[in-house]
């Protein structure tokens, strides 16, 4: 199927690919690039109890935004 970007930078999903993997309004996607192409990939409710465990972890260790910023790039840099 063929879809197109609007000026405001959205994209519509269509009915039909909504459907067949049972998306609904209010679910969320991580957006990243893999091999030059959009993959997004659903956040489920493991993926959310996953975040939070890691967010209360690095605030206990004291991390700020950008000690988790830094170590981010340190991991990427290695690929």
């Amino acid at each position: 199927m063929l879809i197109r970007i609007s000026s405001n930078g959205k994209v519509v999903i269509p009915k039909a690919i909504r459907d067949s993997l049972q998306l609904k309004s209010g679910d969320q996607f991580l957006a990243r690039i893999q091999d030059d192409k959009l993959v997004l990939e659903r956040v489920t409710d493991e993926f959310d109890s996953i975040l939070e465990k890691a967010c209360k972890q690095a605030k206990e260790a004291g991390m700020t935004k950008a000690d988790v910023s830094k170590a981010i790039a340190k991991v990427r840099s290695k690929k």
